[in-house]
């Protein structure tokens, strides 16, 4: 495992370092309460959506991204796995998966990563509990988890700058972000990493 807590990190295991890694953001609904409220989440008429996104950056200029509207960059390196709109059970997390050193080696512009959140409906204050987990490789497997980032859901902010991922020579830096924000497309997303950044 590799500690994500930490304020920066190397993304390597025992084995070196990992060529690909998959995330999964899930998400949990409050319970609803009373029969009509629980009729409209079983029909999946109500609750909040929550997008999984990662923006990529050459230098300082957001220059494309993944999302369940736009599932593909860098020839399929980057790429998502498509649109979630619950968030909770068995395989009902927005997938994002990032093939790291076939992006370094073919794509020498693209320095940075960042890894980010952001409410399609609502905002984060209407839902109990978010997570980003990591997996080595393109599969979902608790044998492959790698990190567990645990991000606040406290306040009315719809959109979340989870981390940044950066090339250096050793390999992908890992640098934890958690940062609250305003925002729901991807170009307010990168405007507001690109302030966390500075």
């Amino acid at each position: 495992m590799i500690d994500l807590s930490k304020a920066s990190a190397i993304l390597a295991d025992e084995n070196g370092k990992l060529d690909t890694i998959t995330m999964e953001l899930s998400w949990e609904q409050p319970e609803a309460k009373g029969f009509l409220a629980r009729a409209k989440r079983a029909a999946r008429l109500d609750g909040v959506d929550i997008d999984a996104n990662v923006l990529l950056f050459s230098g300082g200029e957001a220059v494309d991204y993944v999302g369940p509207e736009h599932l593909s960059a860098l020839s399929g390196r980057l790429r998502h796995h498509g649109d979630v709109k619950r968030g909770s059970g068995e395989g009902a997390g927005e997938r994002v998966t990032l093939e790291l050193e076939a992006i370094r080696g073919r794509d020498a512009d693209i320095t940075d990563m960042v890894i980010t959140a952001s409410c399609k409906t609502g905002d984060f204050s209407q839902i109990a509990s978010a997570v980003a987990r990591f997996y080595r490789g393109s599969e979902v497997d608790d044998a492959f988890q790698i990190g567990v980032v645990r991000f606040p859901v406290l306040g009315g902010h719809t959109g979340m700058i989870l981390a940044r991922l950066t090339s250096t020579p050793e390999g992908w830096r890992y640098v934890k972000i958690s940062q609250k924000v305003q925002a729901r497309s991807w170009r307010d997303l990168a405007a507001a990493a690109i302030g966390c950044q500075r």
